[in-house]
């Protein structure tokens, strides 16, 4: 339906259109077509808590388009032991250049095979309002990393003992005829909320259903969530969630509403948390909305940058996420929860008492 958004796209032009680190490179004349590529070739960092990673990147107005066909040749030369080392993300953003907000989309991972193959995805949606989107090809400086030989094996193990660091190498990644192209247009640029009567309910009054988690009824629940009765008082029930890890910290979603918007300018929700005192690592969640173009949570969405988050403390606590107010265009609301763990182990943690509402003013 369109053309090629990005500028450059396969690196004929030296780094015209792109941001790019001092670790990558123009390369010229190895690739299937004998023309330009993008060789990323970041050097391995120990872990330090961080997500250590080297972007190339550029930044472009999306104007009326809504959905989007991505395409790009990458090319490994060395596998590395997991496979997303290498990636290509896409994050929306509500300004033409790429300011205010950032919205994650999708990713583009290529496969643990040596030798070109393509990435392709031919159905992406941009967030809710989105006016410009940032595509990077990145690197991640530790899990791009190749596997071992017995020798390499060995001798790190042994500039270990002897309290020295051994960088391994990393699989070096090339990038090549990237497309960002528009396939769907927006037929009707979104109104301001457009109220509806039918799903008003009075200022303060509770929009989700099954609030208290009586039963698991009306809540989408994913893996490792129980509905528990009686837990420490609450009058007929909790939702409980449960996450564990080998490794290291990490999170994901738990449990989720779709609500149909009404009438009011403003919202507030919240849940009550408590962790299980038997949980044998640290952990928590977050609580969070996303609006969503379409009623019953379809179509185009944009999530929410506020949040609450619990605090690591015994009890009974209230997780409140004031002063919400819907994104242009918004119908319905997804109110999900996310669960976390700090670090290996098994975390569980009880929710109760859940709301979504009008804001009283």
């Amino acid at each position: 339906m369109g053309d090629n958004l990005l500028l450059n796209p396969g690196f004929e032009v030296n780094i015209d259109g792109w941001l790019l680190p001092t670790e990558a490179k123009i390369m010229a004349g190895s690739n299937t077509n004998q023309s330009s590529f993008l060789l990323m070739q970041a050097t391995y960092i120990e872990d330090n808590g961080y997500n250590n990673q080297i972007q190339a990147s550029q930044c472009v107005a999306i104007g009326n388009a809504e959905e989007f066909e991505v395409r790009a040749d990458f090319n490994y030369q060395k596998s590395p032991i997991i496979a997303y080392g290498h990636r290509l993300n896409l994050v929306w953003y509500e300004g033409g250049k790429c300011d205010q907000g950032g919205q994650y989309g999708t990713y583009l991972q290529p496969k643990k095979t040596l030798g070109w193959q393509t990435l392709h995805d031919g159905s992406i949606k941009a967030a809710l309002n989105a006016k410009s989107v940032q595509l990077t090809l990145v690197q991640n400086q530790r899990t791009s990393a190749i596997e071992l030989s017995l020798l390499e094996k060995w001798w790190s193990e042994l500039l270990s003992f002897f309290g020295f660091f051994y960088a391994p190498e990393l699989a070096q990644g090339a990038w090549d005829n990237i497309t960002l192209i528009p396939t769907k247009l927006v037929k009707n640029t979104p109104a301001e909320l457009r109220f509806s009567s039918e799903y008003s309910l009075p200022r303060g009054d509770n929009y989700l259903k099954n609030p208290s988690f009586d039963s698991k009824a009306h809540w989408r629940v994913w893996h490792g969530g129980q509905w528990v009765a009686n837990e420490e008082g609450t009058n007929h029930g909790a939702l409980k969630t449960s996450l564990s890890s080998k490794t290291n910290s990490l999170g994901t979603g738990a449990f989720s509403q779709c609500i149909n918007l009404g009438r009011g300018d403003v919202f507030e929700t919240g849940i009550r948390f408590k962790a299980d005192p038997e949980s044998s690592q640290t952990g928590g969640g977050r609580i969070r909305v996303s609006w969503y173009q379409d009623l019953n949570c379809k179509g185009r969405y944009t999530t929410s940058g506020r949040h609450a988050d619990p605090k690591v403390i015994e009890g009974w606590q209230e997780l409140h996420v004031p002063e919400l107010i819907p994104a242009k265009g918004a119908r319905s609301v997804v109110v999900s929860v996310i669960k976390s763990i700090h670090g290996p182990g098994q975390h569980s943690a009880f929710w109760d008492d859940a709301y979504f509402r009008e804001s009283k003013k």
